[in-house]
């Protein structure tokens, strides 16, 4: 079944990115609307950024051979069910 949104996250792995990933996740999760699904899409194949979309219960996609920020933003939206 499709989620009515789909909330695409762009991260690239720099200091503090993970504590601002965790931020937007739980803001995402406080919200009254549920019928949501978040789609990290991540430029530095960062596992910590990873197992921290997983606990989410965020699709993660990385970009394996790091060819920008609106490539793998393009093919997450592509992925997005919402």
């Amino acid at each position: 079944m499709s989620a009515a949104v789909s909330v695409i996250i762009p991260v690239h792995s720099v200091e503090g990115c993970d504590l601002l990933l965790r931020r937007n996740l739980e803001s995402l999760k406080s919200q009254g609307f549920w019928d949501w699904e978040a789609v990290v899409s991540d430029d530095s194949g960062d596992p910590n950024l990873k197992e921290l979309a997983e606990e989410f219960g965020a699709a993660y996609f990385v970009n394996p051979v790091q060819n920008g920020m609106a490539h793998i933003t393009n093919y997450a939206m592509s992925r997005a069910r919402g």
